[in-house]
Order: structure tokens, then sequence, then C-alpha cells
């Protein structure tokens, strides 16, 4: 018996041990049990069900607006605001989440974050005006919606190596998965239970997630080497060397992540990732009026938007197994998708037939769901698992500033 007691280790820690240990720790051994199966998919369904009621909830809210109008007096464009307002905290919030990802590990950051949303949603249910609206609904559940968001991605790589990309794809799709089921259900609870009550329901649905935070244990996969490190037996040694103190980045981003050296590859994937979204995000917003402008029926106009998310969700699978083949590089697969995707901009404001409409709707959602769903592996490519939340953190919240901004730049 040893004379002194061993604190209990987080899961960062945990995971730590692991990849410090690369050859003294049995693939069995690992957390999770078999890599690329057994524990994993388990976390794929866990980081499925967890991203389907975060996005389902948040694209659902127009399904309340009508209600709150009627009840709290305010008018369309405030509360418009408060629906925008919970998805730019949650993307905003990418960096601070990571900071407890990598003290909490994944597990506990998604658990908190499900109680937090939980309440925030529950507490939105009591809103007597729109002030008290915006500080449940969109402060309080956005936080608690990004302390689920994160994890659920960054999760899934620590389980997979030959199918990680596949893997990640398949939970991507749940943002497409969750409007489908959430937004008719969410109607139906608001006929029978109003606003109020189809709220609290919802908050149920967020505190479920807890049981798919508890699924969410530290994986043993071992990524591929990133840009920047070396095999040699004095490898540790030879990566320190090679990475660049950057003491006003590591301020901002951290000490590991700004020392990195891909740390410049980094930064132009997340700059033209950045370009992509203030632009690629605007026919989800402008698509619908301007078909509608050519003579194309309402009706058929919206119909645009659900084809093009089929079509991006069917991307997002596609991706992720290309993503997996030795062959294929994801920044590669990023550069093709979104170069062949901007033509179709342009081509949107030239047509005036429905079926081009619907055919080019369905094209651009295919490409731009290949360019989401290969960005996590393009970071693992880069930087590694381990990094990968800090980095993934920060280019959610750099795209969520693109995203709120690029739809009213364009009118």
């Amino acid at each position: 018996m040893g004379s002194g007691t061993d604190s209990p280790k987080s899961d960062s820690e945990e995971r730590r041990d692991l990849l410090g240990s690369e050859g003294s720790v049995g693939e069995d051994d690992k957390p999770g049990g078999h890599i690329d199966g057994g524990w994993g998919w388990l976390v794929v369904a866990a980081s499925f069900g967890v991203i389907c009621v975060l996005d389902g909830i948040g694209y659902s809210f127009g399904v309340f607006l009508e209600p709150l109008i009627a009840d709290l007096g305010v008018g369309r464009g405030a509360l418009s605001m408060a629906g925008s307002l919970q998805s730019g905290v949650y993307s905003l919030s990418g960096p601070v989440v990571a900071m407890v990802v990598s003290r909490w590990g994944e597990r506990k950051a998604c658990m908190v974050g499900s109680v937090l949303s939980a309440v925030g949603v529950l507490g939105a249910s009591y809103a007597v005006g729109i002030k008290t609206l915006i500080l449940g609904y969109s402060v309080v559940t956005g936080l608690g919606f990004g302390l689920m968001y994160l994890p659920s991605i960054v999760i899934v790589s620590q389980h997979f190596t030959t199918r990680r990309a596949l893997a990640t794809g398949i939970v991507l799709c749940a943002a497409g998965a969750g409007t489908f089921l959430l937004a008719p259900l969410t109607e139906q609870l608001v006929e029978q239970m109003g606003w109020r009550g189809a709220m609290r329901v919802l908050a149920l649905a967020c505190l479920g997630c807890v049981v798919c935070g508890c699924a969410m244990m530290p994986g043993g996969a071992v990524t591929e080497t990133a840009v920047g490190d070396t095999e040699s037996g004095d490898g540790e040694r030879s990566d320190r060397t090679r990475r660049v103190e950057r003491k006003f980045l590591a301020r901002i981003i951290g000490p590991e992540l700004s020392s990195s050296p891909a740390l410049p590859v980094l930064s132009l994937l997340m700059l033209g990732d950045c370009m992509s979204a203030l632009s690629l995000y605007i026919p989800y917003t402008h698509l619908p009026p301007a078909a509608t402008a050519v003579g194309i029926s309402p009706a058929n106009a919206a119909f645009l938007i659900s084809a093009l998310g089929v079509a991006n969700t069917l991307g997002r699978l596609v991706s992720g197994w290309l993503a997996d083949k030795p062959c294929i590089n994801p920044m590669i697969l990023i550069t093709v998708s979104l170069t062949s995707a901007v033509p179709t901009l342009f081509l949107f404001s030239v047509i005036s037939s429905y079926w081009m409409f619907l055919t080019l709707s369905c094209l651009f959602g295919f490409l731009t769901g290949m360019w989401v769903s290969a960005i996590p592996s393009a970071l693992v490519h880069l930087i590694g698992v381990p990094l990968l939340a800090p980095a993934f953190g920060l280019l959610t919240a750099l795209r969520g500033v693109m995203v709120l901004s690029g739809p009213p730049l364009a009118g």
C-alpha cells in the first residue's frame, strides 16, 4: 500500500497519459475498447444525439415567433435577434469552451452544458419580456449549447483512426436530422401546450443530453503524424526544438496551439474558412425570396431550402467517407468543394427555371456539406488530436462571426 493517496484524474489528464504512453498501452486496454469500433460507435451515437437536440432547438425558434409576439407584445425584429444571438453566443464561446475541455475533459463539459442549457430554456419559458427571454434563451442556453457542441465533435476523433472522418461526418449530419425531427415536434407542442409548455419539454430534452455526455469517455486513438512533427527516436526533443514561442498569441489561443509548427498553415485554413462562411451561408437566407422574385411559388421556393439541407447531409457523409481514404488529403477535398461551389452563387442570379434552382440548390448543398465535414479531418491532419479542441473552438468562433455577418451584408 502506498504512503500517499492518488487524486482522481480528469478526462483530459487520462487522455494525455494515453497519448504520452503510446508504446505501453495495448489497444484493448484503452478507454472505449477497440479503436474504430465498440465504444467508439456509442460515442458517435451520443454525440449525434447531442447535436440533434441543440441544433434542432436552435433552428426551430421560428415556430415560437408568432406566439411570442402575441404574448410578450414585442416586435418580430427583436425576437429574431434572440434566436440569432443564441447562435452567436454558442459559436463565439468556442475558445472558452476549448479551455474548459482541456481542464475538465469532453465528458464533464458536455454534461455541464446540458444542465446549463436546460436551465436556460426552462428560464426562458417564464420570460415576461424580451430582456428575460434573451437572458435565458440566448445567453444561458447559448453558452450551454457551446459546452455541448465542441466536446461532441472533438471526442469522436479520440475513438477512431481509419474511419475518423466518416464517424465525424455522421455526427455532423445530426444538425439536419435535428431540424427535420424537432421543428414539427415543436410546432405540435406549441399547439397543444403553448410556447411556455413547449419550452419546458425542450428543457427536458436538453437535460436528457446529460446521459449522452456520460458516454463520452476519453478514447485511446493516436493521431497520424501532424505537419511539423517528427518520427525519430528523439521525437519529443526534436518537436520542442521545432516549436516557435509566440507569447502574445499564447495569451489568446493557448501556449500549445500558438507554438505549433503548423500554425501558419492553420491560419491560412482558418482565413479561407472564414471567407467561405461569410458568403456561402447567404443562400440559406436569400434563396427563397430570390426564387419568388422570378415567379416561383412560395411553396416551391421554401422547398429549395429543404432540398439544400438534404443534399448538405449527403455531402457530409460522402466527404467523411472520402477523407478517410489514404490517397485523399482533406485540405484538397476542402479546396475542390469550395471552388466548385462558388459558380453556383453566380448562376442563382441569372436563372429563372424552378428545376435549375432545384438542381443548383442540391449541388450547392452537397458541396458545402463536403466542406463542413472535411474541416475536422483537416485540423487533425495539421495539428493532431490533442490540439483539435482549441483549434476547432477558435475556428467555430471565427466562423460564427462570419455567418452572422454574411446575410446582413448581402442585403
